[in-house]
């Protein structure tokens, strides 16, 4: 997506109705790796295994199709483990509002109370969500908490916000070490609705702590510190 600020009118275009309702999977996916920066005593998980237990947790999401979850499908990061690489494009259209997929921490079974954030380091950028650019589809419903985002000073994104999106809930995250934390572009035909920043720690991105604009844009209860670093 572009880096320039998006225009928007003063009144949201109409969106198409919403699909029927579908019954939620509630299925949980559990994911452990311990790469550069994990808590000492984290336990490596494999990718051959279900994932369905924290006993049986995968290490990644290589090869792990998000963007086919069923609804209410929750993807669980270890706190204390760490992964490098992360970049993760979120098109999924069986998402919904009230049934959202959901990113998020778990304490791993024997792990100290005040094991950290699970860490996701990422090279160019951390999370694409909306799809493909100017993409006429409408997806949404993500809910991604908890987590340590970490561009390492180089990366150039942390989240990339675009196209036809609805109900993207952003909280209690830290993101740090991007050229942009936010970089969210309300592009035609119906641009992005009910976005939710809330309660975020988004300090040392060299560029902006926040780039853009949505309908219904909710930002609250974050801290922005040390940004726009570098002229």
């Amino acid at each position: 997506p572009s880096s320039a600020a998006p225009g928007t009118g003063a009144n949201p275009p109409t969106p198409p109705a919403p699909p029927p309702p579908q019954v939620g999977s509630n299925t949980v996916y559990y994911f452990s790796d311990c790469q550069t920066g994990a808590q000492v005593g984290c336990r490596v998980g494999d990718n051959s295994r279900d994932g369905t237990t924290e006993a049986t947790a995968k290490r990644d999401l290589t090869g792990f199709d998000v963007n086919n979850l069923a609804v209410g499908t929750q993807l669980k990061f270890a706190r204390g483990g760490a992964w490098t690489d992360i970049f993760i494009f979120l098109d999924n259209r069986n998402a919904t509002p009230t049934q959202p997929l959901v990113f998020e921490s778990y304490l791993p079974a024997g792990a100290s109370a005040s094991a950290p954030r699970p860490e996701l380091r990422s090279t160019g950028m951390a999370f694409y969500i909306g799809g493909t650019y100017n993409n006429t589809d409408m997806d949404g419903g993500y809910t991604i908490r908890g987590f340590k985002i970490n561009g390492m000073g180089t990366a150039d994104t942390g989240f990339a916000v675009g196209s036809t999106t609805r109900n993207v809930l952003i909280e209690d995250n830290e993101i740090t070490g991007f050229g942009l934390g936010f970089n969210v572009q309300n592009n035609t035909p119906l641009g992005i609705q009910g976005l939710i920043i809330r309660g975020n720690n988004i300090h040392h991105n060299y560029r902006m702590g926040y780039l853009g604009d949505a309908y219904g844009l909710v930002i609250e209860d974050n801290l922005f510190e040390s940004n726009n670093t570098v002229d």
